[in-house]
């Protein structure tokens, strides 16, 4: 943690509040957050507008911090702070050439808290998502309003905050768990800017950057809480664990090199920190959650279980959390509770495609086929780009309906596989489509004798996954797909 005094002055911080009205590239009037995978609007972890002034991923559409000549006063400012900064940072240059540069990725926005905004305890690093577009590593905050303008609204770090006098300029790790304080009076403005490494999957110093910089940042301010008797030590024990569960995640999936060992014992820490959290504060629905994550990634489906139940009490006007519930169900077999717990999703956000598809598969495993094959096309009629899957299992469920048909009802039982066939061809036509997606299909219509077809969407999955298939008895029938395409 750093503060710079009087990065900007009083009128030039009035000049940026104005950019931020007359030049934003994108105005959030309520900013989502993430949940999993997805961003979701979610006012009970934070309640805040952004204006976006400009993203190092938006310079293909010149919208990149170098791109607007309009900010470039305010860049030049950050830039010389933040150079001080990276080369302080042993390591850091390492992992992307920008940063050795005067030109790091940087994204800038201004974020606007109002009476009752606020931001629930994050971090703003993401191993989960780091090897799509790169990682956050320097985070930086600039006050825009006069501390007499507002009270609370606070950013802190547990046990020291951010600095409150207009224009100064707080520099911290992007891994340093912090939060907003709700704001009780007036209008809090700041400008926020992030650092970004522009790193890829393969890269082996990202791995070493969460270990050496982030994870050994959390035991020590702990630490302090707990000696502070901080009552926020369980949303940061909460952080601490989704951090560790995200590296698990990497190591487990192999991007990284620890062995099993090493990976269970990351896992063991990681719900430490969780169960930690929940006993500190047991209202924290997102350590229960993820506590339940982690036991139904071992097979604990019980426990599991019962840490989703928890989940839905404490929030049970969420949606999004009833999902992991109703997948608990499935796997201990009691299919009509997973069938009610969609429902009651459902009922919550009507026509979410999500919903309806999770209902689908409920439905299928149920033994209802027909109302699961009408989960699925409603899932496609509310969303038809929403994912390859609802496609394939509506496919595969039109496919048994003509097989059951094809004594009583032939023509019924060929337009049944005609359907089926063109939702195969849907599915792996989607860029979505994963290559086990477009490998079934080209399967399927393989058996259809649409071998042009077929072997189009065979060829693009061998080229995405080159083992595949993956069962030797099934070589012959490929080669058999592409050889008939060949002669047609």
């Amino acid at each position: 943690l750093a503060i710079h005094h009087g990065l900007f002055t009083v009128a030039e911080c009035d000049s940026i509040v104005k950019l931020a009205s007359t030049h934003a590239l994108l105005d959030e009037e309520q900013v989502k957050v993430m949940h999993g995978s997805k961003q979701v609007l979610d006012t009970t972890r934070r309640s805040a507008r952004m204006q976006w002034l400009c993203s190092h991923s938006l310079q293909r559409t010149r919208g990149g911090c170098q791109d607007r000549p309009e900010l470039s006063w305010i860049v030049g400012r950050i830039q010389q702070v933040l150079s001080r900064t990276l080369s302080r940072e042993a390591g850091v240059s390492e992992l992307d050439p920008s940063l050795r540069s005067d030109n790091p990725a940087i994204d800038a926005m201004v974020i606007t808290y109002g009476v009752d905004g606020f931001h629930e305890w994050h971090v703003d690093a993401n191993p989960g998502n780091t090897f799509v577009s790169g990682t956050r590593l320097i985070s930086m905050t600039v006050q825009l309003d006069a501390e007499e303008a507002y009270e609370g609204g606070s950013l802190s770090f547990g046990d020291v905050n951010a600095s409150r006098r207009q224009g100064d300029a707080t520099i911290y790790s992007s891994c340093s768990p912090h939060t907003v304080l709700p704001l009780t009076r007036g209008r809090r403005r700041a400008l926020v800017v992030n650092v970004w490494a522009r790193v890829q999957a393969t890269a082996p110093q990202m791995r070493s950057l969460w270990w050496r910089r982030c994870v050994p940042l959390f035991e020590p301010l702990l630490a302090r809480m707990a000696q502070a008797r901080s009552p926020h030590q369980g949303s940061v024990h909460l952080q601490a664990g989704i951090f560790l569960m995200a590296l698990e995640a990497l190591e487990r999936d192999g991007k990284g090199s620890r062995n099993r060992e090493d990976v269970d014992a990351l896992r063991a820490r990681a719900r430490k920190q969780l169960v930690a959290a929940r006993e500190l504060e047991p209202a924290l629905h997102w350590a229960w959650h993820k506590e339940g994550v982690l036991l139904a990634g071992e097979g604990r489906l019980d426990e599991a279980l019962d840490r989703f139940v928890r989940t839905t009490r404490l929030r049970p006007t969420e949606a999004e959390n009833l999902y992991d519930l109703d997948l608990a169900y499935q796997q201990l077999g009691r299919y009509a509770e997973a069938v009610a717990t969609c429902e009651r999703a459902l009922a919550l956000v009507p026509n979410a495609p999500s919903a309806y598809r999770y209902l689908g598969k409920a439905l299928d495993l149920d033994g209802k086929p027909k109302d699961a094959a009408a989960a699925y096309a409603s899932s496609l009629r509310v969303s038809p780009a929403e994912g390859a899957s609802p496609y394939i299992e509506l496919a595969r469920l039109k496919l048994d309906e003509a097989s059951a048909g094809v004594k009583t009802s032939p023509q019924l039982s060929d337009k049944k596989k005609f359907e089926a066939y063109a939702l195969y061809a849907s599915a792996a036509s989607l860029p979505s489509a994963d290559a086990i997606h477009r490998f079934e299909a080209g399967h399927h219509l393989g058996y259809a004798d649409r071998f042009e077809e077929a072997a189009h969407f065979m060829r693009a999955a061998l080229r995405m996954q080159p083992e595949l298939p993956q069962q030797p008895s099934s070589h012959p029938y490929v080669s058999r797909v592409l050889r008939e395409s060949y002669f047609h």
